[in-house]
């Protein structure tokens, strides 16, 4: 079984806040690019970032 791969496009205050989360809680190794797109979904509960 490989890897679970999930693709999600938000701003990059968002991107980075969630991926330091979840890599200092060890669960699970995130990799950021900029290959995004209009059809990813938004990351889950973005809304939260919006002022």
């Amino acid at each position: 079984m490989g890897p679970l791969i999930l693709d999600y496009r938000g701003h990059a205050e968002q991107i980075g806040e969630v991926a330091s989360e979840l890599t200092a809680a060890g669960a699970a190794t995130v990799s950021v690019d900029e290959m995004v797109n209009s059809e990813m979904p938004c990351l889950p509960c973005s809304r939260l970032w919006v002022g």
